[in-house]
């Protein structure tokens, strides 16, 4: 049973085999000139090596090349490259090692039973689902970390950083981690303070706990402003506003402070309806006039209402949830 012979699972592979390289004595410092400052760069390093010698063996970043890898590539060929062709000379037993994981097969079976991943590589995910989440690497996790992974992953992600800041998020409305950064904060918590914040050139980025996440934006409803929007729905108006624009969620914000809210369930259903019209502004102008003139001075002097609420993601063995009185930011 074959890997799928896709370019993403060719760089995983590389990823994997890289991890056995970087800790052989002088093996980074040979290929790079320098001492590298720190395992991530380490790590690319010996991954852009292994792309190097495997170039030598017509082995490129494709999917094309990595069915050559997979079925015409031994690992005669291979160690040729990699041991006899001049400096670094990797030792034969790590050698052996790194062609077990660049022409490993067999993860196929996992593939189909296992559910479909989303964000990251099929084929790691396949790779971990076959091992304990305690005996995953801590890249693994942190490629798996965010606000809706598996309790274990984080549980396992705290234990290992024991409580000290280490995680870096790339977008803060999706809490992307920065996983290379976050690795590295990782790793250097174990033997020194994490400063607070990651300064990456002009960018200023905090650095979060695990289990903290960046404060998150929801939606209030345009009727009941004390009410956030849950995918779309509010319990209030027992209707459902998703879909509709922002500025048309606005419109309808106004039409309520302007003492013309819906006060039944028709009027507000009629009033969801009306939303959802191609032009809607231009339709609910035509029932509500003087609010139009309201909302159009509004917008002018960009005071038009928000209803945007941030409120702080912090998971305590579980996902927060952000509707919880005391998750509220008023």
């Amino acid at each position: 049973m074959d890997t799928p012979l896709t370019a993403e699972a060719l760089h995983t592979k590389v990823a994997e085999a890289a991890r056995l390289l970087v800790s052989v004595p002088g093996f980074i410092k040979t290929i790079s000139g320098v001492d590298v400052p720190n395992e991530v760069q380490a790590h690319e390093a010996a991954q852009g090596w292994l792309f190097d010698r495997l170039a030598m063996l017509g082995v490129y970043k494709d999917d094309e090349s990595h069915a050559i890898l997979v079925h015409d590539v031994t690992e005669g060929d291979a160690r040729a490259v990699m041991c006899e062709n001049g400096e670094p000379n990797i030792p034969v037993g790590r050698f052996k090692a790194v062609w077990r994981t660049l022409s490993h097969r067999g993860v196929t079976a996992v593939l189909k039973e296992a559910p479909q991943p989303t964000g990251t590589d099929v084929v790691v995910e396949a790779i971990r689902a076959q091992r304990p989440i305690a005996q995953w690497s801590d890249k693994e996790l942190l490629e798996a970390y965010s606000p809706n992974c598996q309790s274990q992953v984080e549980d396992e992600l705290r234990k290992r950083s024991r409580g000290v800041r280490c995680i870096v998020f790339n977008n803060d409305e999706s809490c992307e981690v920065d996983v290379s950064r976050s690795l590295y904060f990782l790793r250097e918590s174990r033997r020194r303070d994490v400063p607070i914040h990651d300064k990456m050139g002009d960018v200023l980025r905090k650095v979060y706990t695990v289990g903290d996440f960046p404060s998150q934006s929801y939606v209030e409803c345009p009727v009941h402003g004390d009410t956030l929007l849950f995918d779309g729905y509010c319990d209030c108006c027992a209707a459902d506003w998703k879909g509709i624009p922002y500025e048309v969620l606005q419109f309808v914000r106004v039409i309520v402070d302007e003492g013309e809210g819906p006060t039944t369930r028709r009027e507000t259903n009629q009033l969801i309806r009306t939303c959802r019209l191609t032009d809607a502004i231009t339709e609910l102008a035509k029932d509500y006039p003087t609010v139009k003139l309201a909302y159009d001075e509004l917008k002018q002097e960009d005071r038009l209402p928000s209803l945007r609420r941030r409120t702080s993601s912090v998971l305590n063995g579980g996902n927060a949830d952000p509707f919880q009185p005391g998750n509220r930011r008023t």
